[in-house]
């Protein structure tokens, strides 16, 4: 009888581990998670970690991280897919007929990412909205998923209250978002909450910003989709270099395709009245900018190594 490590399929499979909030962001560190999947039998399959968000200030965030699953007896010297066709499709909404499909390139526009990844730099998903996914590569099944980006996350005017060593305040709920994290990014004091999407109503949110009477830094709320709120929060956590069971949001093989927006806001600013206020930095309304994209030609590819 085969041992369980014979049985076992090696997935190079890289799940996007979000990051520190002193690294600042959701962009693309992901770490080698899951290592192995048990099974009998292995069909070659893509693996994948996509996020689309509408964030970045006229800089496109959203990208997919493409590889292959390989056996557990092959040791490949590239696992990297940089010749696949990806397309993400905006779905019409009722009353629509025509979708939208936006092909991502395998590319770092203006090299300002860590690293080479299929992406469009004339792209912004429009919140409410939903897209979906497809890869197509080769012997390979195609992969397929869908997501509905979440609202930008939005503070209940007149709801924030400081005192010494933290800041409250009630965000409005989101049918899109199911998981919400709030992170307090100070110069020498960091602090991170984690809210579930309540059944109903708003939610009361509290957090910490260190121990001085005027308290000074970034509020960071991510609000993220059902897929990526599962993704992150299966098993409770994700860790690199662990062991954890096949987790899936996508069909067609592993991996995630999920969206998530992001609303930044600096504390404190005093406004014309004089008194202290949160500072919207960065996040964009659901009407405030329609659903763009570019059909150009791909980018110039690196001739070099880029993973």
């Amino acid at each position: 009888m085969k041992s369980a490590a014979c049985r076992a399929l090696r997935i190079a499979c890289l799940s996007a581990v979000l990051l520190s909030a002193g690294c600042g962001d959701w962009i693309t560190d992901p770490g080698p998670q899951p290592r192995y999947l048990d099974g009998s039998g292995h069909t070659p399959a893509l693996n994948v970690i996509g996020v689309l968000r509408p964030d970045g200030g006229g800089l496109s965030m959203s990208f997919v991280h493409l590889e292959r699953a390989y056996p557990f007896n092959e040791t490949p010297d590239e696992t990297a897919v940089p010749d696949a066709e990806v397309t993400v499709t905006a779905l019409p909404y009722p009353g629509e007929t025509a979708a939208d499909s936006i092909p991502f390139f395998y590319s770092n526009p203006e090299s300002v990412f860590p690293s080479f990844e299929y992406r469009n730099d004339g792209f912004f998903p429009e919140p409410g909205r939903t897209y979906s996914l497809s890869c197509r590569r080769g012997v390979f099944p195609e992969l397929t998923g869908t997501t509905v980006i979440p609202r930008l996350p939005r503070i209940v005017p007149g709801s924030l209250s400081a005192e010494t060593g933290a800041l409250s305040f009630t965000l409005e709920r989101d049918s899109l978002a199911a998981l919400v994290d709030v992170y307090w990014i100070g110069a020498d004091f960091e602090e991170m909450t984690r809210i579930l999407r309540p059944e109903t109503g708003d939610v009361l949110v509290r957090i910490r910003t260190g121990a001085g009477e005027k308290a000074s830094g970034i509020l960071r709320i991510y609000a993220y989709d059902l897929n990526l709120s599962e993704y992150l929060t299966y098993n409770l956590t994700i860790k690199p270099n662990t062991y954890h069971s096949s987790y899936s949001t996508v069909t067609g093989g592993f991996g995630c395709f999920g969206s998530l927006n992001v609303l930044e806001l600096e504390w404190p600013q005093e406004n014309r009245a004089g008194h202290e206020s949160l500072i919207q930095l960065h996040g964009i309304e659901p009407s405030s900018r329609a659903l763009q994209s570019r059909r150009g030609r791909a980018p110039a590819r690196s001739s070099g190594s880029d993973q």
